[in-house]
């Protein structure tokens, strides 16, 4: 009897420990002597260590990627990406983690990283390569991604701002996320559009105008124009154009007027 009470008690805590994997979750704290307010969305496989975590820290945005095996502790690291069967991702713009069993995205890449998982469907697939250049993959589910991500990202005031628009899963249509080049000189503007059912435009741009670490919001009621071919964006003298058809844009200020091409 004692035999049968502990077998049944051991699977109901098998069956409540692996339910809380391979799902995504959300945390927020304020650490008690710094004041310094840490949220994350995590997802972990079941793998050891495997995991992703989107974090904001003090406004500080990352996102990291765990495989649980040691890659590395120094130089530039290979990985890629696939969100759904969307396009292959792939570059060397990659942090690793003191221990050197995980990697980080920071500056652009980590708002493009955290849209993409956010407009995902079923899974993302993530690689990369260590020392020995020996692949490492791990495999994320993408549901509840969206909740918990746009969470942190807003924590982060990135993306929508719910003070000013209430944006949920049911009323969002889209979310645009551009990642656009200036040739002459190889300047990045990220900038991100919401698109609701309800024809409202939310906007926001990061590291754009020359590469400065600046970020502008845009509401359709003020400074959102959209005929579906062209979109412009303006923040008094800041301004985005976006052209559509041809996936080209143009930032505009008072330090100049520069070209982008997006994808």
């Amino acid at each position: 009897m004692r035999k049968l009470i502990l077998s049944i008690l051991l699977l109901l805590f098998s069956t409540q420990v692996f339910a809380g994997i391979n799902q995504w979750t959300y945390s927020s704290k304020v650490d008690a002597f710094t004041d310094e307010t840490i949220s994350t969305a995590s997802f972990q496989t079941g793998g050891y260590n495997e995991y992703v975590i989107v974090r904001c820290s003090n406004g500080d945005f990352d996102v990291y990627i765990g495989f649980g095996e040691y890659i590395n502790n120094e130089g530039a690291i290979k990985a890629m990406y696939r969100v759904d069967s969307g396009k292959v991702r792939e570059s060397r713009d990659w942090r690793l983690s003191t221990e050197g069993t995980s990697i980080f995205a920071k500056d652009g890449p980590n708002v493009k990283l955290a849209s993409e998982l956010i407009n995902g469907k079923e899974k993302a697939v993530f690689r990369v390569y260590d020392y020995q250049d020996t692949p490492h993959t791990i495999s994320v589910n993408l549901k509840g991604s969206t909740k918990t991500i746009t969470k942190v990202m807003n924590d982060c005031k990135i993306g929508i701002n719910n003070k000013n628009n209430v944006s949920t899963q049911k009323n969002l249509m889209s979310k645009l996320y551009y990642e656009c080049i200036n040739l002459e000189n190889g300047y990045t503007m990220n900038f991100r559009v919401d698109r609701q059912n309800d024809g409202r435009l939310i906007g926001v741009d990061l590291n754009s105008f020359n590469g400065s670490n600046s970020m502008h919001w845009y509401y359709k009621s003020k400074r959102i124009t959209d005929d579906k071919s062209n979109l412009i964006m303006s923040f008094g003298l800041h301004k985005v154009y976006l052209d559509y058809i041809n996936l080209t844009a143009r930032a505009t200020s008072w330090t100049g007027d520069k070209n982008y091409v997006c994808e």
